[in-house]
């Protein structure tokens, strides 16, 4: 039997499984798996932080069944709900060379590709 579950969820229910316990890759270009964590929420982390430093993220995925696949559009507004400039994972973004203004945009930019990056300014 074949599950015609759609891959992807609306933001509330990605709201509702953010802490639950499932293995979600993070996924960069040309379906490098960057990391593998143990909740949404860990996946997100992990992405503003790979974002920080420069690697761009296209989709965050929990294989399984059914699969869930949250791409960028979804990431900025659930990065935007769970995270603020005073977060102390901004403050890594920070440290690791990227511009304070720049790591506190992660959740509003867009990038033309639909992926997730975060560019650094040289000073």
């Amino acid at each position: 039997m074949t599950d015609h579950t759609p891959a992807r969820r609306s933001d509330e229910q990605l709201a509702c499984i953010l802490y639950d316990t499932e293995n979600w890759k993070v996924h960069g270009q040309y379906g490098k798996v960057l990391c593998e964590v143990a909740s949404l929420h860990c996946a997100l982390e992990h992405a503003v932080k790979s974002g920080a430093l420069g690697h761009r993220i296209v989709a965050l995925v929990r294989e399984r069944r059914p699969e869930i696949v949250v791409f960028s559009s979804q990431m900025h507004k659930l990065i935007d709900q769970l995270f603020n400039e005073d977060d102390s994972l901004f403050t890594l973004c920070a440290n690791q060379g990227v511009n304070a203004d720049d790591a506190c945009r992660i959740g509003r930019h867009a990038m033309p590709d639909d992926t997730l990056t975060v560019s650094s300014r040289s000073s």
